[in-house]
């Protein structure tokens, strides 16, 4: 396994995975921060680095769509679970903001600063998991669907 540091917006991220050729990619939480446009060009790329066989699966919060008072319901359920917990509390930017005081983190939390503080979203692009399927299917892989869900929360695989 190796953990590729690069900016999926530029182009060039392709540059810093040192093989040609990979197995599998996985992607967790990470898309929603790119617009539609560039989430497309990385499937592509993606579709180029890994292998004949090889797999991409990409973990993300996907809306339920055709399924109106089930996705209302799930998320009410959701919403019911975090009431009074941390989670309900804490933003992410105040989570980064405790982790840059734990020292096991800092440095973390300031790599991130640094990443975001140019560039920190202001829009997150959160399609449905059948966009995605459609995207890597249309980027050139060989199959594409839905490998688990747990509510709104899903992940998405694809063979190349």
């Amino acid at each position: 396994m190796r953990v590729v540091d690069a900016d999926l917006r530029d182009p060039a991220w392709v540059d810093a995975v040192p093989e040609r050729q990979v197995d599998a990619v996985l992607t967790a939480t990470a898309l929603h921060w790119l617009p539609e446009q560039t989430v497309q060009r990385v499937y592509k790329e993606l579709a180029c680095l890994v292998r004949p066989g090889g797999v991409v699966a990409h973990a993300e919060q996907m809306p339920l769509v055709g399924l109106p008072r089930l996705g209302v319901g799930l998320a009410d359920v959701e919403r019911k679970r975090r009431v009074g917990t941390r989670a309900d509390r804490v933003s992410w930017d105040m989570w980064w903001e405790e982790a840059g005081r734990d020292p096991a983190l800092r440095s973390a939390a300031v790599q991130r600063q640094a990443v975001f503080e140019s560039g920190y979203p202001t829009e997150e692009f959160s399609p449905p998991a059948d966009w995605h399927v459609d995207a890597l299917l249309a980027a050139g892989f060989a199959e594409a669907d839905v490998v688990w869900r747990s509510g709104t929360g899903a992940v998405v695989a694809a063979v190349r």
